[in-house]
């Protein structure tokens, strides 16, 4: 399925336990490696792609765990900062 985020468009595909977000919009003769991400990154990317914040999508994973809140706010944080680092320096 396609995804925008941060304004590119990113294919997001499994292959077995992995997730793999790969830059549509890449220039001929330009390769881009793929970003792998586990099934949680796979879910969060998904969620901020359909607009959500970190503080929506902790709310929800915490409806399963409430006592870990805010080390789960601080890990969506840590996360959505990795990602934009990773996939801005590979542009």
């Amino acid at each position: 399925m396609e995804y925008i985020f941060e304004g590119k468009r990113y294919l997001l595909k499994q292959l077995s336990d992995a997730w793999f977000l790969i830059l549509v919009d890449q220039k001929e003769g330009e390769y881009i490696k793929p970003y792998e991400l586990n099934e949680s990154g796979a879910f969060i990317f998904k969620e901020f792609c359909d607009g959500k914040t970190e503080e929506e999508i902790a709310h929800e994973i915490a409806d399963n765990d409430p006592e870990n809140y805010e080390t789960i706010i601080k890990d969506i944080v840590d996360f959505r900062l990795e990602l934009e680092k990773e996939l801005n320096k590979s542009v």
